[in-house]
């Protein structure tokens, strides 16, 4: 019997988890932390970077019509960016303080308080099987790690990943749930998502690979409720993307670069690994070749799947691949396809 066999309240060691009343607060508590943490290490910086296109050169909107379109404009000129929500976010602010950085890096721990927290709630679900403390440790990891601090730190280029991050998070915890009602939840996140950066594109795909994993069960109108609006969605975005760039913008980069999506993966395990050596928003070539860095990433990576097998060989399974075994399988495809779109 694998861990999704059991009953949601057994854990995935087949021992009953530890429903300890603290870890509610807690997370609510390491939220709070995290957003004065980033509210007061970001509280002297001042607009740059994208932030001259995407905040500064555009007026604050007067009504919702001028809203409105922005879901008819570009995110940034010259790049084939369409970020409607985000930009939303970031010029409706605008109308309450004008170009005054600090509001913008305020809204910006906010929202990194709210990662910690639909970090938690995700961890925290039975499937997973994790302990509170674990759960808690996670959701302070994800939301701490010195990567975190390049989607906190910039106003307009850190939000761009920070606030669909949180919307990907919160869809998937939706997703997980069983239930007619949570259909509705799962396909507006999955929108409000996609609309917000390119990387939500791949939410249906891992959906999907959670469904084949035995993460959920879901009935046939459980499912019609959920892909269904999310093709609506993915096709409104491509109709609109269409029209603002042709199509042109979608060519693979693996026909003329075909090293730069393995570039970019091995960068971001080195960053994963050893965050504090070399870190920069876009860092030059020698830190895409750093090989000592390279060489630690990949001995933790190898010890954290040897380790994962281990686990995955001692749990009670049906044949094929256990329950701790389709966990890391499913982890694995978040980690590669979210970074798929841009890498």
């Amino acid at each position: 019997m694998t861990s999704f066999d059991r009953p949601p309240s057994t854990s995935a060691a087949g021992a009953p988890p530890d429903r300890t009343p603290w870890l509610l607060p807690a997370l609510v508590a390491l939220a709070v932390g995290v957003a004065l943490l980033y509210a007061v290490a970001s509280w002297p910086n001042e607009l740059l970077y994208d932030d001259t296109e995407v905040i500064q050169a555009h007026p604050a909107p007067e009504s919702l019509a001028d809203v409105g379109a922005y879901f008819a404009e570009r995110h940034f000129p010259g790049l084939a960016y369409y970020r409607p929500v985000t930009r939303s976010t970031l010029l409706v602010q605008k109308a309450f303080h004008g170009d005054d950085p600090r509001g913008f890096r305020l809204v910006n721990a906010l929202i990194a308080g709210l990662a910690a927290l639909a970090a938690g709630a995700l961890l925290a679900l039975p499937v997973w099987g994790l302990r509170p403390a674990l759960v808690w440790w996670g959701a302070a990891l994800f939301a701490l790690h010195p990567v975190a601090s390049s989607c906190v730190y910039p106003a307009a280029s850190g939000r761009e990943t920070l606030l669909p991050g949180v919307l990907m998070i919160a869809a998937l915890w939706a997703f997980l749930h069983r239930g007619r009602g949570w259909g509705a939840a799962v396909a507006l996140l999955f929108a409000a998502s996609l609309f917000s950066k390119e990387q939500a594109v791949v939410l249906p795909l891992l959906f999907a690979a959670a469904e084949v994993l035995g993460l959920v069960r879901l009935s046939r109108g459980e499912r019609l409720a959920r892909y269904l609006p999310m093709a609506v969605a993915v096709g409104l975005y491509f109709f609109v993307r269409l029209g603002l760039f042709g199509g042109g913008e979608l060519e693979p980069v693996v026909f003329h670069a075909p090293l730069g999506p393995v570039l970019s993966l091995l960068y971001s395990f080195q960053t994963l690994v050893l965050p504090f050596v070399d870190l920069h928003y876009e860092p030059l070539p020698p830190a895409w070749w750093s090989w000592p860095r390279l060489a630690v990433a990949v001995v933790v990576v190898v010890a954290l799947v040897a380790a994962l097998v281990r686990l995955a060989r001692r749990q009670e399974s049906l044949p094929g691949v256990g329950g701790l075994g389709r966990q890391g399988i499913f982890w694995g495809l978040w980690f590669l396809s979210t970074q798929a779109p841009t890498a």
